[in-house]
């Protein structure tokens, strides 16, 4: 996210037809990803992919960095455009990632809950804000499902339990579903 190189590459890919990003990698540093899945305050991570900035990126060749910025800048979008179109594409796979662990820790015969409703709820908030809606609210309702269990096993109700009915009431705000009772 610091060298202007990757960025303009990266920018240039998902504004190029038939073109697909990909971000990939390596294998010590998936497993770190998924454990800080597990283990950290996502909305820090989330909010730490909002901070590409061109503009400040750096190159090995100053030369490369001028021509580079002077293009992007002379762009249509100009730096706001790759700054933001990057930053949702970094969200994304950010959200999909951790789907992606979070449903396979949901499978049957995985043992245990601790986190997993804490990381849906992440989720279904990082899609909320992507307008992500109707992913949004599958997970919600698988959360909403995994707290309601953990509420009959444990006689009370789950910790995460209201940050999923706040999030069902966002949901059904965009949607357009708001129940009046």
């Amino acid at each position: 996210l610091k060298r202007v190189w990757c960025l303009f590459e990266a920018w240039t890919a998902t504004a190029t037809e038939g073109c697909r990003l990909e971000f990939v990698l390596p294998d010590h540093q998936a497993k770190d990803y998924r454990h800080s899945l597990r283990d950290s305050d996502l909305d820090d991570v989330w909010r730490a992919l909002t901070s590409i900035r061109v503009q400040d990126a750096q190159a090995s060749m100053p030369e490369d960095r001028e021509r580079i910025l002077e293009l992007v800048k002379s762009s249509p979008s100009g730096y706001a455009g790759l700054n933001s179109v990057l930053t949702k594409r970094l969200q994304r796979w950010f959200v999909e990632v951790a789907k992606a662990y979070l449903e396979l820790g949901l499978k049957p015969g995985i043992e245990g809950t601790t986190g997993k409703s804490s990381l849906c709820v992440a989720i279904v908030g990082f899609f909320i804000e992507l307008g992500s809606l109707e992913e949004a609210e599958r997970l919600c309702e698988e959360g909403t499902r995994m707290c309601r269990a953990a509420a009959e096993a444990n006689g009370a109700d789950h910790a995460d339990t209201p940050v999923f009915r706040k999030h069902e009431g966002l949901l059904l705000q965009h949607l357009g579903r708001v129940r009046h009772e």
